[in-house]
């Protein structure tokens, strides 16, 4: 497999011009820059055809010469960005790093001994303890030459250890849980949030040094929304999230390099408020991320997807819905269909929402059919909880075409697939509006009767408990619409717009 398709299709639309000045910078209207033009429109366009567009005369070797300059190129250009310390002090200790390595055979003591000092100051002060401990060990192989105090190395190489091993511990556990998680998620369970939360508290005793530091804290709050979040008691989380933050923000601890950090608590704060109905502070904390990281430079960032369909998803559940929708289609025009591909999913399904909540369900179903033909392994990548929403999604707006048959086999097709799912006991609530809404795709004039309200009462009644889960409040309230017979949208807003219990 060629990575170059692949390495482009994960360069968002900014990235992709920016590169293709730099080549023209570089080399003029070279064959790299036409390849790359061509391949940034559709970066899987048939090799054959590239070829035809760059010779007269088919020449494969020399085909593949342009493509390996061009992506190391592109390797290059990666590298230079990546040195910059405001976009990632990692990559500009690294480069530091490289600068002492080509030096050293040179024995240019004062540029080695300078930028060995700047990497050591920018991994301590940006808390990457493991490449601090590689510097380290750089003075231990060239002690000869650079004459580093030996007792001076040894006190910070022991100070460095334990925070090292503490946040490689706690990176050990996030991904322990996350894996749990996904896990959790492609087999229709919940993760128990007590249970997490408490392991992680008996794992670790933060000193108080360590309170302020982003990267830790970050990492201690996203195991605890994973964790939450599988349960949807996202009331929980708010204060605990706030608190961090503010104390974080208190401590101006988040400092050059640390955008990233402070763009992932604000999502995270904007996300809950959201899911805890409170629009008004969500579209606070979604304007902070604005005002945070503007034009391009979001736009490089797995958060940029994540505000865009959260700005969305607040314009739509606001009584502001054609607004969610240009939203979601301006940020599909800025992304590529590669890189952050659950992010781009989650906004592909929002958008057939938004078309269903506007009544405009051809559109919807044809972004339904679009995913099915585009995309693969869905229930693999994004579990069968998302899955089970999209094809339910599929079935309403289905069945309000007034497509009886096709919304049967739907709803007998949803049965088939998830029926061990809708078995367990976390997905009751699924389980009861799939069985209310069968009844009204198989006889539509069933919603008249004294017995279907009486059952979907008592429904309504078991689902009080869960009021927390914002999607499922949806599902139910297009249930309600219709025994009311209201407007589905209209009485979606009214619902989600009283104050959160």
């Amino acid at each position: 497999m060629s990575l170059l398709p692949q390495f482009i299709a994960h360069l968002s639309p900014e990235e992709r011009s920016n590169f293709a000045s730099y080549l023209k910078r570089l080399s003029g209207d070279s064959l790299e820059l036409k390849l790359f033009q061509r391949m940034a429109k559709n970066p899987d366009i048939d090799r054959d055809v590239l070829m035809k567009a760059l010779y007269k005369t088919p020449n494969r070797n020399a085909f593949d010469g342009v493509r390996k300059r061009l992506l190391t190129k592109l390797k290059q250009y990666v590298v230079i960005q990546m040195s910059d310390p405001e976009r990632s002090p990692l990559g500009a200790i690294l480069s530091m790093m490289m600068v002492t390595e080509f030096m050293m055979p040179r024995r240019a003591g004062e540029v080695i001994q300078h930028y060995l000092d700047a990497g050591e100051a920018m991994a301590l002060a940006n808390h990457h303890y493991d490449v601090l401990d590689a510097i380290y060990s750089y003075h231990v192989r060239h002690e000869s030459f650079l004459r580093t105090p030996r007792l001076e190395l040894a006190e910070k190489r022991k100070a460095n250890t334990t925070r090292f091993l503490k946040k490689r511990n706690l990176e050990l556990a996030n991904s322990d849980i996350q894996i749990e998680l996904d896990e959790a998620k492609r087999k229709g369970l919940v993760l128990n949030p007590e249970k997490i939360i408490h392991d992680v508290q008996k794992k670790f005793r933060l000193t108080d040094e360590e309170v302020n530091i982003p990267d830790f804290q970050f990492n201690l709050m996203n195991m605890l929304r994973n964790a939450l979040i599988s349960t949807k008691e996202y009331y929980k989380l708010e204060p605990v999230l706030v608190k961090h933050y503010n104390d974080l923000k208190t401590a101006n601890a988040f400092g050059n390099g640390k955008t990233e950090h402070e763009l992932g608590f604000l999502y995270m704060i904007a996300h809950v408020y959201f899911r805890n109905r409170k629009f008004e502070m969500a579209e606070e904390y979604v304007e902070r991320i604005h005002r945070l990281v503007k034009s391009g430079r979001l736009r490089e960032t797995i958060y940029y997807l994540k505000y865009v369909s959260l700005k969305a998803c607040i314009y739509s559940y606001t009584g502001r819905n054609s607004m969610g929708i240009q939203v979601l289609l301006d940020g599909l025009k800025h992304t590529s269909h590669g890189g952050f591909l659950n992010e781009q999913l989650n906004m592909e399904i929002n958008l057939v929402v938004f078309y269903f909540q506007a009544k405009d369900y051809k559109r919807a179903l044809q972004r339904l059919a679009w995913l099915d033909q585009n995309y693969y392994n869905l229930m693999e990548r994004m579990g069968k909880e998302w899955c089970f929403k999209k094809d339910l999604i599929r079935l309403i707006v289905t069945f309000e075409r007034w497509d009886g048959l096709r919304a049967q086999s739907e709803l007998d097709r949803i049965n088939r697939i998830y029926r061990n799912f809708l078995r367990t006991p976390n997905y009751l609530t699924a389980r009861m509006f799939l069985k209310q809404i069968g009844k009204v795709v198989r006889n539509p004039e069933v919603v008249g009767t004294t017995r279907f309200r009486d059952a979907v009462k008592m429904s309504l009644s078991a689902f009080e408990q869960q009021k927390h889960d914002l999607q499922a409040v949806t599902f139910f309230i297009w249930l309600r619409a219709k025994i009311q017979g209201r407007d589905y949208y209209e009485l979606l807003v009214e619902e989600l717009n009283q104050p959160a219990v």
